[in-house]
This record gives C-alpha cells, sequence and structure tokens, in this order.
C-alpha cells in the first residue's frame, strides 16, 4: 500500500482506537511525538496523568501495572512535550514527579540498576526502551548510560548478539535464555534514543552506544528474513511468524543514517527494503497485521501500530537530511 497523507490519518485512527496497556500507551505517546501529532500527543499525556500514582508513576491503568517500573518512563518524553506545545504547567509537574520516581525510589540492585517490576528483582530488556531515554532527554545523561551498561552486561549474550529477555538478580542468572525479537527491537531502539540525545561533548560515549546497537543489528538481521519476518522469539520454532522486530530495527536504521552514524551503502537498503514489506501489511482501515496475534480480527496491537509510524517518522526525518546534505554540496 502507498502511504498516502490519507493513510497516515487512518494508521492515527487505528492507533488511537486500542485499549493499551502501560507500556503501549508510552509508545503510542512516543509515537505521537515523533510524527508530530501533537494535539493528539497532548490529549493522551493528560490521560496519561489522570492514570497515574501519587509516586508519580503514569500510565497505571489497573491493579497488577502497580508493579511495573520502567514502563512509566516510556511516556516521559511524550510529558516533556506535551508541555512545551502547551505550556500547560500539568505536563512538567508530572514529567519532574515521574523523574523523582526514577532516580530516588525505583527499586534497584546494589549496583544501582534499576528492576522491571517491583514485585520480583529482576531486570528485563523491555527496560532499555523505557528508561534510560527518559533519563537522557531529561538531562541525565550519565545515570542514562549508566542503566544501558547495567542491562546490557546482564543480557547481552556475545555468541548470537542478541539479548535475553529476563535476568534474576536472586539467582543471579539469565531467567529466559531465548531471544525475543520485539525485546531486541526494544534493546537497539532505547539505546539509539539514549545515542541520538547526548550531549557533543559525549561522543565517545554516544559511538560505544552505537557500536553496542548496531552490533544487535547485526545478530537481529541474521535470524529475520528478507521480508522483515522472524519467529516472535528468534530461536523458538515454535513461536508464531511476525514482524515485531525488524519494524523496530527499520526505524532504527532510518534514525541513524539520518545523522549518518552508520554505513549508508550497507544499511539503507535494508531500511528501504524492509519498510516496502512493511507497507504491504497495511489494511485499508489502517491496521498494520502481522506484528502481533493479540487480536485475532485484526492480527495487529498498539506498539506495531506505534512503531509503524516512528519508522515512518524516522524515514521521513532522514530524507530531509538526505535533501539538506544535497542541497549544502
Amino acid at each position: 500500500m502507498q502511504i498516502t497523507d490519507k493513510v497516515i490519518r487512518a494508521l492515527l485512527r487505528a492507533l488511537l482506537s486500542f485499549q493499551r496497556r502501560c507500556w503501549e500507551h508510552g509508545e503510542a505517546m512516543q509515537a505521537l511525538y515523533e510524527f508530530g501529532a501533537y494535539d493528539e500527543l497532548v490529549v493522551m499525556a493528560k490521560q496519561a496523568i489522570v492514570m497515574s500514582l501519587s509516586d508519580g508513576r503514569v500510565c497505571i491503568q489497573n491493579g497488577d501495572e502497580k508493579a511495573l517500573v520502567t514502563d512509566p518512563c516510556c511516556a516521559g518524553e511524550g510529558l516533556l512535550a506535551a508541555w512545551k506545545y502547551t505550556g500547560d504547567i500539568q505536563f512538567k509537574h508530572a514529567f519532574d514527579k515521574l523523574l523523582d520516581y526514577a532516580l530516588h525510589h525505583a527499586p534497584r540492585n546494589e549496583d544501582g540498576i534499576v528492576y522491571h517490576v517491583t514485585r520480583a528483582p529482576q531486570f528485563w530488556l523491555d527496560s532499555m526502551y523505557m528508561l534510560p531515554p527518559f533519563l537522557a532527554i531529561a538531562g541525565e545523561y550519565e545515570e542514562a548510560i549508566r542503566q544501558v551498561n547495567g542491562y546490557w552486561n546482564y543480557l547481552y549474550n556475545p555468541e548470537h548478539q542478541l539479548m535475553h529477555w529476563m535476568w534474576d538478580d536472586a539467582e543471579k542468572k539469565v531467567a529466559w535464555p531465548n531471544f525475543r525479537s520485539i525485546c531486541n527491537g526494544f534493546a537497539i531502539a532505547g539505546m539509539t534514543r539514549v545515542a541520538l540525545a547526548l550531549p557533543e561533548s559525549m561522543r565517545e560515549e554516544r559511538d560505544e552506544l552505537v557500536c553496542k546497537t548496531m552490533l544487535v543489528v547485526d545478530g537481529m538481521l541474521r535470524v529475520t528474513g528478507e521480508d522483515g519476518y522472524s519467529h516472535c522469539t528468534y530461536d523458538d520454532p515454535a513461536t508464531h511468524v511476525a514482524m515485531n522486530g525488524a519494524l523496530i530495527l527499520a526505524g532504527v536504521l532510518y534514525r541513524l543514517l539520518s545523522k549518518n552514524l552508520i554505513d549508508r551503502g550497507r544499511y539503507l537498503p535494508i531500511a528501504n527494503r524492509l519498510r516496502m514489506s512493511f507497507h504491504q501489511r497495511v489494511d485499508e482501515y489502517g491496521f498494520v497485521e502481522d506484528v502481533a496475534r493479540r487480536n485475532p480480527y485484526t492480527r495487529s496491537s498498539p506498539n506495531g501500530q506505534s512503531f509503524f509510524l516512528i519508522m515512518e517518522a524516522a524515514c521521513r526525518d532522514f530524507e530531509i537530511s538526505e535533501k539538506e546534505r544535497q542541497e549544502a554540496k
């Protein structure tokens, strides 16, 4: 399907139609922010505050979500953007309170690495997308890098160039030995967002983050088909085939290409090929198919919608950067 303005509006409508969990609300806010859909972002930011706890965590919709530690932080950049767009101080207050929770009250281990949930001493790979980018855009650069390095040290598998989903800090071992596609996508997207948020004075740290990102990118590409499909758990053929991880990967490549941080000749054709494949999976109502089997009617999911829009925003920004480079010659 050709992605016209009409299709983009359908994609946005489809995204807003979903009922979401905490992390999906934050992902949707991030997608709206990156795509520049600020009016829709503000509405979702307001709802994030409505669903907040007294300790500052936002997007908490039900009892079991009260155990979530890092997922609420996914809404952080959207809250800040809503404040800058509207000038409404409630969004800044929510951002500051969430930051205070993340820095001073979130449970963590003796090395200061933040756990994913309150109910168990566990590191989840999801946290790589939820927490460090929030810290980085808040100006807490060193803390953001410390969290990235912590998750990396516990979860990265150098043999496969992929990251495990979960570490049990009580047992001091990997609690989930397989490799989930969407979670590896979270990892590369989170590290990319941190890298691009760092000031110029931290170029060495930025380059190290990009290096780690591309190690996992190459690992993901080895287990992903040319069309972007893979098993949802890469090394478990019993799991269904979808394009969850590669959808995020394509957006990451465009972001890094727009900043001229990776090899254009190698990675631009991959990003373009994946994007064209994903365009064929948008239905007439704007739902992105084959990103999960959460919904038996659409084969769609909230994070699939979000990361499709994030990919499109990254491609748009890459094309703008390319035009600017050509004009500067």
